[in-house]
């Protein structure tokens, strides 16, 4: 997404729409970009800078690290900034910016209960409450501790 500095008035301008899920180039294994990059941004220049705000969202199809399945995750960045230096007649092209944040908020260990609509079907996580306390590493040594001051 470009954005010509010279058509942005002095109040500012907001910018909604749509982009292919090509321009982001997320060729990672694991993650596939499944609908178009959505995005809800203003931007106003500030002295010799562009300042753009908003958000993003896009659906990408996601592989669980627990069954490798592969699930739908609704991806959202709703603090998307950019600040960048500019000219009068610049043209700021935003993708690598959206690029950045996308990538950003991805989950680091995708699962496909994550919202608990479905059960993972993969090795199940054991929650620390049911893992029993181990013992003691020094109680022995406080043991000792004792009977060699009595």
């Amino acid at each position: 997404m470009k954005i010509q500095v010279n058509q942005i008035p002095p109040e500012g301008a907001a910018f909604e729409g749509k982009e292919k899920k090509d321009i982001l180039q997320l060729n990672e294994p694991g993650i596939r970009p499944v609908d178009t990059l959505s995005y809800d941004l203003f931007a106003q220049l500030d002295n010799q800078s562009l300042l753009v705000r908003g958000s993003l969202s896009l659906t990408v199809e996601l592989d669980c690290v627990s069954c490798l399945r592969p699930f739908l995750y609704p991806l959202v960045v709703r603090d998307f900034t950019v600040q960048a230096p500019v000219g009068p007649n610049d043209n700021v092209d935003l993708t690598e910016f959206m690029r950045e944040d996308i990538v950003l908020a991805l989950p680091a260990h995708p699962r496909c209960d994550w919202d608990e609509s479905r059960v993972c079907p993969g090795p199940k996580i054991v929650k620390t409450e049911d893992v029993p306390a181990p013992p003691n590493a020094w109680a022995a040594l406080d043991e000792l501790n004792l009977r060699k001051n009595n």
